[in-house]
């Protein structure tokens, strides 16, 4: 499974970059040939490139003549590289992008993808590249304004794409989003958030979600405690999504039980007509703490302290398991697997799968799939992730009750929007009348959507 990742937005650009600069280092560079990263914000894109110097990521650069901004940065040599987008022609000068008011992003997105919008053809050209790819992943932050508002409708777009390519089936798209703190800001920010997975319940296969909030929880209260949470948030991510790909692909350094395609995760993660609502997991072992204790307890404790939303793993619809091992447990774990006396004791993937169906779910109908994977990139370690289908969050109550207290209120939903969005102030009255009319408007819709989605998943609303 091939994959083409697009991160929007600040939180969107910080966890493309993260999974990059892991997929970067020596042990994983082979997966870069399989992978393309885009990153694009409404505003000053400039500032892409220099959170990149920050990050120690060194670049090569093309220009677009007429703009003289770069818009494509990558690592000389590299196939696997970052292109840096534009989907509007002013954000070489927009400044601080679109604030919380996500309803301006998906309007300028609906422009580029509509129109021929001065000094984006090169963004366009690489979004239709996205069709040599199994697999298409959106990353954005789901309470801010520049992803929430412009992901779905670019999603959209590829999905369109994929559709007249006659590439539809069997691909897999997903939106991975970051949900905000729960007192970050005002209310809006959770509108967003559901305003955001609603926009996307009907055109993703799956929306992968991780919960600033609850990581914040894990990390523990105190200074710097809410960076450090987004960081562990973006570090678990990028995990998640470097051994999805790995799970399918030959890259000569690993091995696995099955040939694990994009249909087979589509499969797993997937509810039909609307997307499925997945909860990550993600936990690192050392190869000692096997010896220690009982293998699968340990895969059951990632579901439940691994988690990156509080959910209660029993009440997933459907769960996916991945284990990578050190390349010298192939011969045991694999089949037809040889006894070695000398690695700890590892369950079958069947008896493990058995194990979470009996003893963790107790329903033999639960659809649960274990893949045992290989690879000479991890030495000392064992790499479990899981995700959840369907499981039930208690933060999409929450989100819902807050989203709708939001509505009932148009005074304080309306101070709110100048909050998030205080570049408002600054245009004419009757154009700022317009957009804040058009920007209730656009929550009201979402609220359906996302309203819908939630009876659809059989929330008690």
């Amino acid at each position: 499974m091939e994959v083409f990742t697009l991160g929007i937005g600040e939180c969107g650009r910080n966890m493309t970059l993260k999974l990059y600069k892991i997929m970067h280092e020596n042990r994983f560079k082979n997966l870069l040939r399989h992978c393309e990263f885009s990153v694009t914000d409404i505003g000053e894109i400039r500032r892409i490139k220099s959170f990149m110097d920050e990050m120690g990521i060194s670049q090569t650069e093309a220009m677009e003549d007429e703009e003289k901004i770069p818009d494509k940065i990558g690592v000389a040599g590299d196939k696997g590289k970052i292109n840096l987008i534009r989907i509007t022609e002013h954000a070489s000068h927009a400044g601080g992008g679109v604030g919380g008011l996500w309803h301006t992003a998906a309007s300028i997105a609906m422009e580029f993808v509509n129109k021929d919008v001065k000094g984006t053809k090169h963004a366009k050209e690489i979004l239709k590249g996205s069709e040599y790819f199994d697999c298409i992943n959106i990353f954005n932050s789901a309470g801010g304004g520049s992803g929430c508002g412009a992901g779905p409708v670019l999603m959209e777009y590829l999905i369109d794409l994929s559709e007249k390519k006659g590439l539809f089936e069997g691909r897999l798209h997903t939106a991975t989003i970051a949900l905000p703190f729960k007192d970050e800001v005002g209310q809006w920010r959770d509108a967003n958030a559901a305003s955001n997975i609603g926009r996307y319940s009907k055109h993703c296969d799956a929306i992968i979600i991780a919960d600033n909030e609850y990581a914040e929880n894990l990390a523990g209260f105190g200074m710097d405690s809410r960076a450090h949470a987004a960081g562990m948030v973006n570090e678990m991510l990028a995990h998640v999504w470097m051994w999805m790909p790995l799970a399918s692909l030959k890259t000569g350094t690993e091995q696995r039980t099955k040939d694990f395609e994009s249909t087979d995760f589509r499969r797993m993660l997937s509810r039909g007509e609307w997307a499925g609502p997945v909860v990550p997991c993600f936990a690192r072992y050392t190869t000692q703490q096997l010896e220690d204790v009982d293998f699968r307890g340990l895969v059951e404790t990632t579901m439940r302290d691994g988690s990156m939303v509080n959910c209660n793993p029993e009440t997933s619809r459907k769960v996916m398991v991945i284990v990578v091992f050190p390349s010298g447990y192939a011969s045991y774990v694999l089949p037809p697997g040889k006894p070695n006396p000398n690695l700890p004791e590892i369950p079958t993937r069947n008896e493990l799968r058995k194990y979470l169906i009996d003893e963790l779910f107790n329903d033999k109908k639960k659809d649960v799939s274990v893949e045992y994977l290989c690879s000479d990139a991890i030495k000392d370690e064992v790499h479990v992730i899981a995700f959840l289908t369907s499981p039930h969050i208690p933060r999409f109550l929450e989100l819902y009750e807050t989203f709708k207290n939001y509505l009932s209120d148009k005074e304080q939903m309306i101070e709110d929007i100048y909050i998030a969005a205080p570049s408002l102030r600054r245009m004419q009255k009757k154009k700022r009348d317009e957009v804040v009319q058009e920007s209730i408007r656009d929550y009201e819709n979402a609220y359906s959507l996302f309203e819908n989605y939630l009876k659809f998943l059989k929330y008690d609303i």
